[in-house]
C-alpha cells in the first residue's frame, strides 16, 4: 500500500508579493478533514480578533509576530 501525501518544499513561494499595508491569504490545501491557509502580512498589519470552530495551527515561516490567544501573548519568529 502506498501512502499518499502532499509536499510543499517552500511555503513562502506560495504567497504573491505583499502589497503595502495589506494581508494576503491563500488556501493551499483542502480536503474533508483539513484546510490549510497561508497568510502573508505586511509589517504592522494584524488579523482581527475572531473565533473558529476548527483547530488552528500557527507556524511562522519568516519574520516575527505577536500572537494573542485568549489572555496570553506570544512573541514568535
Amino acid at each position: 500500500m502506498t501512502d499518499e501525501y502532499t509536499l510543499y518544499e517552500d511555503l513562502g513561494n506560495l504567497v504573491d508579493a505583499i502589497q503595502l499595508d495589506s494581508i494576503v491569504s491563500r488556501t493551499f490545501y483542502k480536503d474533508d478533514q483539513l484546510r490549510a491557509i497561508l497568510f502573508g502580512f505586511d509589517a504592522g498589519q494584524e488579523l482581527s480578533e475572531h473565533t473558529s470552530s476548527q483547530t488552528a495551527v500557527i507556524q511562522i515561516i519568516q519574520g516575527e509576530a505577536t500572537i494573542t490567544l485568549g489572555d496570553d501573548k506570544h512573541e514568535l519568529s
